[in-house]
Formats: C-alpha cells, sequence, structure tokens
C-alpha cells in the first residue's frame, strides 16, 4: 500500500504486514489498537531499524514492517491508538 494522506487501521492479531510510501511528509498516519501498543513508548521500544526498514513487533507476534523508512524519522504524531 502506498500513497498520500493515507490512515492505516490495524485491529489486534494483524499478522504480518508491509507499508510502502510511508512518510510524515504525506501525513500519513497508522492507527493500532492499544491492546498492542498501550502508546508512542510501548511503539518505539518495539521498533528496530533493518536493513532500509523499520520492524515493529506487536504484543500478539503482529509485525508491521514499514519499508524504507528511517526509525530516527519516526514521531508520535504519525501514530494513533484506538
Amino acid at each position: 500500500v502506498s500513497g498520500s494522506n493515507e490512515t492505516f487501521l490495524y485491529q489486534a492479531q494483524f499478522g504480518a504486514q508491509q507499508i510502502g510510501g510511508f512518510s510524515a511528509s504525506n501525513h500519513d498516519v497508522i492507527s493500532l489498537a492499544a491492546s498492542e501498543f498501550a502508546n508512542f513508548a510501548t511503539l518505539s521500544a518495539a521498533s528496530v531499524q533493518s536493513g532500509a526498514n523499520v520492524v515493529i513487533s506487536g504484543a500478539n507476534h503482529d509485525v508491521l514492517t514499514l519499508l524504507n523508512v528511517s526509525l530516527a524519522s519516526l514521531t508520535s504524531a504519525q501514530f494513533q491508538f484506538h
């Protein structure tokens, strides 16, 4: 999935997913279940840089990969928790 001004909504137990083209400059937002991540600090602790990608590992063994994204570029404004 890629584009501009998008909200990516993930419920708990979303499995293994990838997002291409995710960017703050595109005003993209990722909305994740609070059962996976309570807040941005929890999400940050579960995130690693893997080559050119960011890999986020959830509480339910779910994995979200942000393709061609730098971990250092992620901010709390890019995430919502529901």
